[in-house]
């Protein structure tokens, strides 16, 4: 919590338990390179540390799902957003295109999750028409919701140096073969976004960029050629069978 990060002392007692267990263990396993590269530059230990990256189950997903008709152009985000992340910037884009085109009778943003702290802010840019909040669904139908969806919404944490985050929805997102609005800094999950050609990475503070990924997708989804060519190859290091070979490996 942010009490606790900004209370020094606890600071000083979680930075002594991290070095103790950095230098006690045989392997340190990290989720993304960026990860590894911080504690190599902090702690110096370069045969400790392992990559294994968050995977996707492929039993998971639907075989088949009939896909139900939208009048709306659909984009849609999984999952809570906690701490400093927040869909404002989505919000504030969105106020932008409405100034181009009726948003209302074209557009839906379904966020489905805890959802108690948004609803301000969908009043404070008037979205009431738009933006659709779910509360927590059990995981398959947050699957249905998906693949029902025109585009999938990644919105992660501002950061000043490279994002050390890899959302484990992401890794689900770009199994899916739909195009990804990833609303991210610099850093592990732009490079997933970009190395899987699966969407579209914008910066948090780019808004008017984020209006023109939206609208510009709309017109491609508007003209039927709302398509990605997706590199299957690299999607495929995080398959679950995969990733747990390399666990086994170390």
């Amino acid at each position: 919590s942010y009490y606790f990060s900004s209370n020094k002392l606890v600071k000083k007692i979680d930075e002594y338990l991290e070095k103790k267990v950095m230098f006690a263990a045989d392997k340190i396993i990290v989720t993304t390179e960026q990860t590894k590269e911080l504690f190599l530059e902090k702690y110096k230990i370069e045969n400790k540390i392992e990559v294994v990256p968050n995977s996707y189950d492929p039993l998971e997903f639907p075989i088949k799902i009939n896909k139900e008709k939208e009048n709306k152009f659909v984009i849609t985000h999984t999952g809570n957003f906690y701490g400093p992340r927040s869909p404002e910037p989505l919000f504030m884009a969105l106020k932008l295109l409405s100034n181009e085109m009726d948003i209302d009778k074209k557009i839906k943003v379904k966020l489905i999750g805890q959802v108690k702290t948004i609803k301000k802010l969908v009043s404070k840019y008037k979205l009431y028409n738009v933006v659709q909040l779910i509360n927590t669904v059990p995981r398959k139908d947050s699957f249905k919701h998906l693949f029902n969806s025109d585009i999938l919404l990644l919105i992660d944490a501002p950061s000043k140096q490279k994002s050390v985050f890899l959302p484990s929805k992401l890794i689900e997102y770009i199994n899916m073969g739909k195009p990804i609005l990833a609303i991210v800094p610099a850093g592990a999950s732009a490079d997933v976004v970009r190395d899987t050609k699966t969407g579209v990475v914008v910066a948090l503070d780019n808004i008017e960029g984020i209006k023109n990924t939206v609208k510009n997708y709309y017109e491609l989804y508007k003209n039927s050629k709302l398509e990605i060519k997706p590199n299957w190859q690299e999607i495929k290091k995080y398959d679950a069978k995969n990733c747990a070979e390399a666990l086994i490996e170390i």
